[in-house]
C-alpha cells in the first residue's frame, strides 16, 4: 500500500522519535546505531525493518538526475547504512557533499512550509529549486570551462599522466594542466562554492575526462 508524501513527511516537531531505551540491533562487527545520531543529524532516521540508517530527505525527495555520479550514493538514499564505525563521517560527507541530498534537502524544506502554509503553489517553488540548483551548477562549472578555453587558447594539452580522480589531489602524480589549474583556483578562491566544489569528494567534482569532453563539445 502506498501512503501519500503529505503522511510520509511532516513537520519535524509531529515526529515522535524512539526514545533511548529502543535496543537497535548489532551489525557484523558488533556495533550499533546510537539514539544520539538522530540529535545531530534532523535528516537521519533508523528503520527497523531493514536494521539501519536511512536519510529520509532523499528517500522521498531523492532523484537520480540531480547526481553526476548517483550509483556510488545509494547508503542512506536506497540502501540501509550499516557501517557504523564510520557513521559521523559518512553523514558529514553526505550532508555536505552529496548531491542528491543537497537538491533533495531543498525540495523538503520548501514542502515543509507549503505544508505548515507558510507559502504555497508547490510546483512554483519546486521551480525554484530546479532554478536554485542551476544557478548553482553554473558558478561550479564556470572556472572549469574557463579554464578548458585558457589551455585551448594557450595549445597546452588538458590532461596528464594520471588524469583519474583518486589523483588530484596527489601532489607526486601529473593529473595534468587543468588540474593544475583548478587546484590553484581551489587554493585562491575566495568564492566558498568554487572551493567547496574543486575540493569536494571523487564522485562529485564534475572534473573528470567525461566531463572535460562534453564541455569540450559544447564549446
Amino acid at each position: 500500500m502506498q501512503f501519500p508524501v503529505s503522511q510520509s513527511f511532516r513537520a519535524e516537531s509531529d515526529f515522535q522519535l524512539v526514545s533511548s531505551s529502543f535496543h537497535f540491533e548489532s551489525n557484523k562487527s558488533g556495533r550499533s546505531f546510537q539514539f544520539s545520531w538522530l540529535s545531530l543529524y534532523s535528516w537521519l532516521a533508523y528503520s527497523e525493518i531493514k536494521k539501519g540508517a536511512y536519510c529520509v530527505n532523499c528517500v522521498i525527495f531523492g532523484s537520480e538526475e540531480s547526481s553526476h555520479n548517483a550509483s556510488k550514493l545509494v547508503q542512506l538514499y536506497k540502501s540501509p547504512f550499516l557501517a557504523y564505525s564510520k557513521a559521523i563521517n559518512k553523514f558529514n560527507k553526505h550532508a555536505e557533499s552529496s548531491p542528491i541530498h543537497q537538491t533533495a534537502t531543498l525540495k523538503a524544506t520548501h514542502f515543509r512550509q507549503c505544508m505548515e502554509q507558510k507559502i504555497n503553489f508547490i510546483d512554483l517553488n519546486l521551480n525554484k529549486v530546479i532554478d536554485e540548483q542551476v544557478k548553482k551548477n553554473r558558478e561550479i562549472l564556470k572556472p572549469i570551462v574557463l579554464a578548458i578555453i585558457m589551455c585551448g587558447k594557450q595549445n597546452i594539452s588538458l590532461r596528464g599522466h594520471r588524469d583519474d580522480s583518486f589523483y588530484y589531489e596527489n601532489e607526486n602524480s601529473n593529473s595534468g594542466n587543468l588540474q593544475s589549474i583548478l587546484k590553484l583556483i581551489s587554493d585562491c578562491a575566495e568564492n566558498s562554492l568554487v572551493n567547496g566544489r574543486i575540493s569536494t569528494p571523487k564522485n562529485a567534482t564534475y572534473r573528470s575526462k567525461t566531463t572535460q569532453n562534453e564541455l569540450i563539445n559544447i564549446l
